[in-house]
């Protein structure tokens, strides 16, 4: 696996909540997310935060610390001109939901 890649968490080192999450993640094609993105439901994640961690923070409503990786879009919405660009490659991410919205963490190279 090169460095640009990603994978899952492994679950053995995680809470119930972690493990939870982690077995919730999927692999999605950008196709399979237009609904949720036209619907306003998908948050980006930044490849450099831990998306269980991010899942678990939503979870817990963790207001402060999504308010902090919002301000530095870390977490961010997904404009048009993303949106496009992904459709474009029918990109592929990491996915968990923490109702009501889709995160969703960018992992190939191919952008």
């Amino acid at each position: 696996m090169s460095s640009g890649e990603s994978r899952p968490p492994q679950p053995t080192h995680l809470d119930a909540l972690a493990r939870q999450l982690v077995a919730q993640t999927a692999p999605l094609n950008w196709s399979d997310l237009a609904r949720q993105y036209a619907s306003g439901r998908l948050l980006g994640v930044a490849r450099s935060l831990d998306l269980i961690v991010v899942g678990k923070a939503m979870h817990h409503d963790d207001s402060d610390q999504l308010v902090a990786w919002l301000k530095n879009k870390l977490v961010f919405t997904i404009d048009d001109r993303q949106a496009i660009k992904w459709q474009r490659i029918d990109a592929c991410f990491w996915t968990v939901v923490i109702a009501p919205f889709v995160l969703i963490q960018h992992w190939t190279n191919n952008d």
